[in-house]
């Protein structure tokens, strides 16, 4: 809440000023510590005054956030836009680890991932730009 408010300070508004809200990838979705708060709890703890909101998963990653808010604001449905991205903790847990489930920390007890990360964890891609460079070199290797 902190950085928000020195954002809209930076900016020269106040919160008042503030009439919409983005974030990427939006109400809490995403894996275990990579979806932040949904923009409702955000705007009930910064006291704002929304005309609009926006947040979702499709798009250019943290971009899309970026993107939505200067549409919203070339529309006419918000006049300053306050994006932001967080998550919600720094060492994800799988439901009944009990440890933090990937790095070196991760212990005995190993946990299971779905999705993508069951290919990219094990080689400690927890990034987007390591997954970036995984999906280049598999293009480098098949066009070449």
């Amino acid at each position: 809440m902190e950085a928000a408010l020195d954002a809209i300070a930076d900016a020269g508004l106040s919160r008042d000023d503030i009439d919409g809200l983005s974030t990427y990838p939006g109400m809490g979705a995403g894996t275990p510590g990579f979806g932040g708060p949904p923009s409702p709890e955000v705007q009930d703890a910064l006291g704002l005054s929304l005309n609009w909101h926006d947040g979702g998963g499709e798009g250019p990653g943290q971009m899309r956030a970026v993107m939505a808010a200067a549409l919203a604001v070339a529309a006419g449905l918000a006049r300053h836009v306050l994006v932001y991205r967080t998550v919600t903790e720094g060492t994800p847990r799988a439901p009944g680890a009990g440890r933090a489930s990937a790095g070196p920390a991760a212990g005995r007890r190993r946990a299971r991932f779905g999705s993508f990360m069951q290919w990219s964890l094990p080689f400690g891609a927890v990034s987007a730009a390591n997954w970036i460079a995984m999906v280049g070199s598999v293009a480098c290797t098949s066009s070449g």
